[in-house]
């Protein structure tokens, strides 16, 4: 079955218009799980760093790439309070992909704002 007509029958949130030109692509990520669906997405508003580190990898995992492999070492030094710890092997992982270096040094900034 086509991807599109389920998702028709899957709104994933109250604040994205059906009609909207990316409600298909938002429900679709809510359907994968990519980002937790239900209530609102507030598409105005901002995301963490570490909150795009979970996106983004749980993207990832439904690619064919090869899963995380770590040894525990954690490149950044500016992760230790961010309150999730798959979000921390998350963001070692996307390191990793070649999907970020930070924003400079060993600083990921898991706290800073970035835009839906």
């Amino acid at each position: 079955m086509p991807l599109g007509p389920l998702l028709n029958r899957f709104p994933a949130f109250t604040d994205v218009p059906s009609a909207g030109v990316h409600a298909f692509d938002i429900n679709c990520l809510a359907y994968l799980d990519v980002i937790d669906s239900g209530g609102v997405f507030l598409p105005e508003s901002l995301l963490s760093r570490w909150e795009m580190a979970l996106w983004l990898k749980r993207a990832a995992d439904h690619l064919t790439i090869p899963p995380f492999v770590g040894d525990g070492f954690e490149y950044f030094t500016d992760t230790a309070s961010v309150p999730d710890a798959r979000a921390k092997k998350h963001i070692e992982s996307i390191r990793l992909l070649g999907i970020t270096n930070g924003v400079g040094g060993t600083r990921y900034a898991p706290f800073d704002a970035v835009p839906r």
